[in-house]
């Protein structure tokens, strides 16, 4: 009998540990349409050295030192607009919307211009006077009324109700502050330009920020800002499924079940010997313990945007275009690589299709059904490395895409498979290829 239980122990702990690696990621039965305002990007040098991206992305991030508070305002007396005016101009030739990172305090404002991080002295204080920072918030709204949509609060803010008090870049006061700024900002946007919308601070960063959103609605957040922002710096990108179901469900035990999510900040470090970088705590799963190839951002770019896609994510702002040591490409833009060729390609098998869901039996392979003009296509890898793929039957199809957009017929009923996704797709069918916006 002890024999037997022993037995039945085991199969039951076999039975829970699939069941544990099976997941399902869907909105439901009808998926949902993934529409061009999903498509997001940071262009850090995009006023001043990068030229501009080919690919057809909906909305621009604007955070840089120049665009921020600290560098709009110098002085009390003293603005200048040179790179946001640009940014501004730049978005509107192109077609691409703009979002305005707001925050950063300058030193002659903060409440503490004795408090040095990297951003500048006192630039993750509150301001000393509130006044100071209705001025800012309306100088802005009314330069560019009509120009600029939405507003995101602050980036990466810490709040002394939960975190310990360290002088880091972001914000080191409290939520109940961070509250009163946005109430401030929602006011003003709304005198100023009631077609503008401000979201949440962009909360960072992993897992690790998810008791910051609760300390936000707790403090009233949900009450002063129109969408909740949060960083999705997860590897490998398939874990962000689940931050995304956690940050939906505190919207809705705060009331807010409708709430839309914004991904503002996702990226990884990337190999570039104009900018060799080192991973950070490696052997670990820290979203910087690894230095990924290009042709491995690639494959994690597509990923995230696949599970998030999934998941109902609003929007997602890749990290970055250009940025050196987390770029999609080389030399401020000028040189592609296997990381900006697989965003093209991306933008052009999710755009416009309906994701109806992505799933995975064994936490190794994925698998991803899309639907576009009546047609399906499947988008397959395997977490871990290499593997031989059997194509199911109700698939129905016969050719397959990579993530650089090579197109090949499919012989037999297997398939090498690895971490770059492959659109499977009817052959003879083309999974339409978009051309810029939609």
């Amino acid at each position: 009998m002890k024999n037997i239980a022993l037995f039945l122990v085991f199969i039951i702990s076999l039975v829970t540990n699939v069941a544990q690696s099976a997941e399902l990621i869907s909105v439901g039965d009808k998926g949902r349409l993934i529409t061009d305002s999903f498509f997001g990007l940071h262009i850090r040098y995009g006023t001043t050295k990068t030229p501009w991206p080919l690919v057809g992305f909906h909305s621009w991030r604007v955070i840089t030192p120049e665009t921020e508070w600290r560098g709009l305002q110098p002085s009390e007396n003293k603005w200048n607009f040179t790179h946001l005016d640009k940014a501004v101009e730049l978005g509107s030739k192109n077609n691409v919307e703009i979002l305005l990172t707001l925050g950063q305090t300058p030193t002659w404002a903060a409440s503490r211009p004795g408090e040095v991080v990297h951003n500048g002295a006192g630039a993750s204080s509150e301001p000393l006077r509130l006044s100071d920072w209705e001025n800012y918030i309306r100088t802005v709204a009314r330069r560019y009324k009509g120009k600029i949509k939405y507003y995101e609060l602050w980036n990466e803010p810490y709040f002394r109700e939960i975190d310990p008090y360290r002088a880091i870049p972001g914000f080191t006061g409290y939520a109940t502050q961070m509250v009163e700024l946005g109430r401030i900002a929602k006011q003003v946007l709304h005198e100023e330009d009631p077609d503008a919308v401000l979201i949440s601070p962009g909360f960072g960063a992993g897992f690790a920020g998810v008791p910051r959103i609760e300390q936000w609605f707790k403090s009233g957040g949900g009450d002063v800002t129109q969408a909740l922002a949060y960083h999705f710096y997860l590897r490998p990108p398939e874990r962000m499924g689940k931050l995304y179901s956690m940050l939906r469900d505190i919207t809705v035990k705060y009331g807010y079940p409708n709430m839309p999510i914004f991904n503002t900040e996702s990226g990884y470090y990337v190999q570039n010997p104009e900018r060799p970088v080192a991973p950070k705590y490696p052997g670990s799963d820290y979203v910087f313990a690894k230095v990924l190839t290009p042709e491995e951002v690639g494959a994690y770019m597509i990923r995230a945007h696949l599970i998030t896609a999934a998941a109902g994510l609003d929007r997602f702002y890749w990290y970055s275009w250009d940025i050196l040591d987390m770029g999609l490409t080389r030399s401020y833009g000028n040189v592609h690589t296997t990381g900006s060729l697989a965003y093209g390609t991306m933008l052009n098998w999710l755009r416009n299709s309906v994701i109806k869901e992505c799933a995975t039996e064994n936490d190794k392979t994925w698998i991803c059904h899309l639907r576009r003009n009546g047609a399906s296509a499947y988008v397959v890898w395997n977490i871990q490395g290499d593997e031989d793929f059997t194509i199911p039957a109700y698939m129905n199809v016969g050719e397959m895409e990579t993530i650089t957009s090579r197109v090949s017929q499919l012989n037999g009923k297997k398939i090498p498979i690895g971490i770059s996704p492959i659109l499977l797709r009817a052959k003879g069918v083309p999974w339409l290829p978009l051309a810029g916006k939609q």
